[in-house]
């Protein structure tokens, strides 16, 4: 996908912006739990308990991190790690492990996120393929008037 279609910048953008509201998301579930004394339950994450909210709230704060610095263009080939291991955990939790579904529709929630999280992902590598900006070069002596 040439990234300098409308559908690519599309892509890249709804992929920045979909991990940035996971980030926030990620963020505040583990902030409200640790202000409240409670614990968190997300099934699909292998940890439980305390362990579970510091992994919850750092994989918050590296999300909120990577993806900001990939709006700066500086590290995108993290984000597209970062975006590959998101849909993995997806992925294994609700499909590849003990996690049972209830019957009132939760598979479709299931698969309508690992979805989205692909469709992230493939927005991450057409902005990993996206041109950097050029930079305008400078002196060794400063600016000259």
């Amino acid at each position: 996908m040439a990234s300098s279609t409308v559908p690519g910048r599309i892509l890249q953008i709804y992929s920045l912006l979909f991990h940035f509201l996971l980030a926030l998301f990620l963020l505040g579930s583990a902030g409200l739990a640790w202000s409240a004394g409670n614990t968190l339950d997300i099934p699909i994450l292998p940890w439980e308990g305390d362990t579970l909210i510091l992994c919850v709230f750092f994989s918050g704060l590296a999300a909120l991190l990577i993806t900001l610095f990939s709006i700066g263009r500086g590290i995108r080939g993290v984000f597209v790690g970062w975006n590959v291991v998101v849909l993995a955990m997806l992925v294994r939790g609700y499909f590849f492990s003990r996690y049972q579904f209830p019957i009132d529709g939760t598979i479709w929630f299931a698969a309508g996120l690992s979805a989205a999280a692909l469709l992230a992902l493939l927005g991450s590598v057409s902005l990993l393929r996206a041109p950097k900006p050029a930079r305008k070069p400078q002196s060794i002596f400063g600016q000259r008037n």
